[in-house]
């Protein structure tokens, strides 16, 4: 497995590199960027499976480098670091898929973790692409793949040289293709279409897509004016590339509406572009016709075909105002009451009803505000948390009813319901008996320099002294003064990474007064002295590329 990390700061990707055993983890490569433009290149020829990267970069932006990767690398598993501790920063990393947003400096046990589950999340994707392909056996369905895959490059490839590699056997499987001068691309997402639990589809998704693809080419065959296909970056999406008649477009698409929604029983909202030249304005396009799905307005019940409009591109100034009801949601969390949480959530959507239109894209932004609302207000009842699963991952998909509308009330039903779990895991006994115990680490975390008594800690959180250390050692399996001396010696050994540090400044930084008795506790916890560990710890760094 490939990895590649990205940041402008040498010190940082050195960092990076040695604060893991990543060979253990089975990263076999690992490779280096100092900005998104190089990564990019590095992307297309390496193929990592894991990308590490910072946000505030020169040339092309961590945040331009994943709105890139969502649409040439989707499989690409991304981790963000970065000084900022900024909302907008972390809403565009879930946005884009990121599996954790890291702040510097960066925490070993934090990147260890991050780590491990992005590997994990990349063999689960691998293991599904394997497992497709095994799937469909029949020549039939190999062809179906070969073609996707073309058209789908047509789609997305840049490359000036695209057409001498890609163009020929395009030409060689869609000879309909010659002398074709202007299209226009259409999209239908089945998640911005119908709820999958609730269509009356006798099949699986991925067989239902095939067999949606197969009547719009039964439709466009008729005429001979355009062609239907998959994406193979986003296999939700059917994609129409449609010629000759581009004026009627709209037209033969409710020709094939009006074919699978009655026996099927659900909406197809698909989007539209502009005519463009082909090829060589396909993927502008195809971005028009996305843009025109998710900036559809969800309250119009009465259309289904949705042109692309200039004014669909303007930035989008004003969000659902979810934000504005945070604290007293929260306060009504922490009540513990069914009736208080009831109310607000009521008046929040009270609001939502005097709105004209909401979109797809305002949507995504609520969930995204709201699920880093509900982390931070699950952290701050009860820091391990992150361990609950489903609790802390509610799907919240777009709420649409069986017939594929908007609805508000499947949206405040699933809202409601998982605020209600989620009041009701934070009253719980276990969640109150491990609140103080774990308010008491953060201050450790943040105190780890000093030397703490155990009679403090009673005074500040007015606890009994044995109460603290019993709750303690029952929470981590360790006393008070093994944890802090456990974090001092981790956090030393990031500090002994660093050449130009002496032993005693790094005692210091960590706490202890005397260097003689820290390498004594050092040697003790390591098995081996801060000068060994050094020596063995900090060899040459190998150039950009090499493992």
């Amino acid at each position: 497995m490939k990895m590649l990390i990205v940041d402008d700061e040498s010190p940082v990707r050195r960092t990076v590199r040695k604060l893991i055993h990543w060979r253990e983890l089975g990263i076999e490569t690992i490779l280096e960027a100092d900005n998104g433009t190089e990564a990019m290149k590095l992307i297309q020829t390496e193929r990592p499976q894991i990308v590490i990267m910072d946000i505030m970069m020169p040339v092309t932006t961590g945040l331009d480098l994943m709105k890139w990767m969502d649409t040439h690398a989707p499989a690409c598993k991304k981790i963000i670091i970065s000084g900022y501790s900024d909302f907008e920063y972390a809403r565009t990393t879930v946005k884009y898929g990121g599996i954790d947003y890291l702040l510097k400096p960066i925490d070993r046990l934090q990147l260890q973790a991050a780590a491990e589950k992005a590997i994990r999340s990349a063999e689960e994707t691998s293991h599904r692409q394997t497992m497709q392909l095994e799937a469909h056996p029949a020549s039939q369905e190999v062809k179906r793949l070969v073609q996707e895959k073309l058209l789908s490059k047509l789609l997305s490839d840049a490359e000036k040289d695209f057409f001498n590699t890609v163009w020929g056997p395009l030409m060689q499987e869609f000879p309909q293709f010659v002398g074709i001068k202007n299209v226009r691309v259409g999209v239908l997402d089945l998640k911005l279409s119908a709820a999958s639990d609730t269509f009356h589809v006798p099949v699986d998704t991925d067989s239902f897509l095939n067999l949606f693809a197969d009547a719009c080419n039964a439709v466009l065959h008729d005429s001979d004016n355009g062609i239907a296909f998959r994406s193979v970056s986003r296999r939700e999406e059917v994609i129409l590339l449609l010629w000759n008649s581009t004026v009627a477009s709209s037209s033969l698409v409710k020709q094939i509406s009006a074919r699978m929604e009655p026996q099927y029983s659900m909406r197809m909202n698909v989007g539209i572009s502009e005519e463009h030249s082909f090829p060589s304005t396909l993927q502008k396009a195809y971005t028009q016709a996305q843009i025109a799905l998710r900036c559809r307005n969800l309250l119009d019940t009465a259309t289904s075909i949705h042109e692309f409009r200039e004014c669909d591109v303007l930035p989008l100034v004003t969000t659902l105002g979810f934000g504005n009801f945070g604290e007293e949601i929260r306060f009504a969390l922490l009540s513990g009451s069914a009736v208080q949480i009831r109310n607000v959530i009521q008046t929040w959507f009270a609001s939502l009803s005097t709105l004209d239109s909401i979109t797809a894209e305002q949507f995504d932004m609520w969930r995204d505000e709201y699920r880093i609302l509900r982390t931070r207000w699950m952290e701050t009842a009860d820091p391990s948390v992150s361990n609950e699963g489903q609790l802390m991952h509610p799907e919240l998909g777009l709420p649409l009813d069986g017939k594929g509308e908007f609805s508000f009330h499947i949206w405040q039903k699933e809202l409601l319901n998982d605020l209600l779990r989620l009041s009701q895991y934070l009253k719980a006994p276990h969640s109150k008996s491990r609140n103080v115990i774990h308010e008491i680490v953060r201050y450790l975390k943040l105190h780890y320099t000093q030397d703490i008594s155990l009679q403090e800690l009673s005074d500040m959180f007015h606890l009994n002294r044995d109460y603290i250390s019993r709750k303690f050692k029952q929470e981590f399996h360790e006393t008070i003064i093994d944890y802090v001396i456990r974090l001092r010696m981790e956090k030393a050994k990031v500090l002994l990474m660093n050449p130009h540090l002496k032993i005693v400044q790094v005692a210091e930084m960590v706490g202890y007064e005397d260097e003689k008795y820290f390498s004594r506790v050092f040697k003790k916890c390591m098995g081996q002295s801060p000068n060994h560990y050094r020596l063995h710890t900090l060899p040459e760094p190998p150039k950009s590329g090499e493992d």
